[in-house]
């Protein structure tokens, strides 16, 4: 299913104001294309990043209250279709995969805007060990830190890959099937080879 993400996310920011109008679509990039950062939008608005942060801020609790209303159908929609998404992929999808997955690789911004804006997705940016990646379950990406660690001391010891299987039996019920999957799939360490 394909949705119009673009217009969704414009018709969600058409009731602030000007200003504040003007700022989310630069921070997000959601008409040029690129997002900017705090800085670059403060410089353009003769203000500082901070505010920029603040006006950003507001902006996103302005739209998650007019989201509750009648008036924001078409994103409850779009809420409900990256919830059933995210929940098939094993209820979390490393960033590039979940835009593929959601029909937005060519038009990435607007749905990333619109999964910042939805309350029920968790966005976990790149560090050393991951890849950016979204999830359904913020408590199940806490518990997944610790197996991530666990796997990673044990690959090193035993220098030796592992069948599906056997990684899963060692997840010790931490993380079962897909959720495990997707999660390894977010990994910069562990990689499922050609073979599995």
């Amino acid at each position: 299913m394909n949705f119009p993400y673009p217009k969704v996310a414009s018709n969600l920011v058409s009731g602030l104001p000007s200003r504040a109008k003007d700022i989310v679509f630069r921070r997000f990039g959601l008409a040029q294309g690129n997002p900017e950062t705090l800085e670059a939008i403060g410089h353009a608005h003769h203000i500082t990043r901070e505010r920029v942060r603040q006006i950003v801020e507001g902006a996103l609790e302005q739209i998650r209250k007019e989201i509750e209303g009648d008036r924001a159908a078409a994103a409850q929609q779009v809420f409900q279709y990256f919830s059933d998404v995210l929940a098939k992929a094993g209820h979390m999808k490393r960033e590039d995969l979940l835009l593929e997955m959601l029909g937005a690789k060519h038009v990435p911004n607007p749905a990333i805007f619109l999964l910042v804006i939805g309350d029920e997705f968790f966005d976990h940016r790149e560090t050393q060990d991951f890849y950016s990646f979204w999830s359904l379950k913020k408590e199940v990406v806490e518990k997944a830190s610790y197996l991530h660690e666990s796997l990673l001391s044990f690959f090193k010891e035993k220098a030796k890959p592992l069948q599906a299987e056997e990684v899963e039996a060692l997840s010790q019920d931490v993380l079962r099937g897909r959720s495990l999957f997707a999660f390894l799939e977010a990994s910069k360490h562990i990689m499922r080879s050609h073979d599995g």
